[in-house]
């Protein structure tokens, strides 16, 4: 499970709503290979869900979704 807090919820909607995206645009979290710990997290926008290969969380009104990987 993801979860953010209010404050970073609250920042992520201030983000989405000053970039002007559709409502149908959800905040994806990966993990990806490098980084001083093997991996590093990256955060990103976007519209492409698949439900075969994402999992899809809410946290305080934000779509989160990650590869189910």
């Amino acid at each position: 499970m993801i979860s953010l807090t209010e404050t970073a919820a609250s920042q992520v909607k201030r983000i989405k709503a000053d970039q002007k995206y559709e409502n149908d645009v959800f905040l994806r979290v990966a993990a990806v290979p490098g980084g001083c710990s093997g991996f590093s997290y990256k955060l990103e926008f976007d519209k492409d869900f698949s439900t075969e290969q994402d999992d899809e969380f809410d946290s305080h009104g934000v779509r989160v979704v990650v590869d189910k990987r």
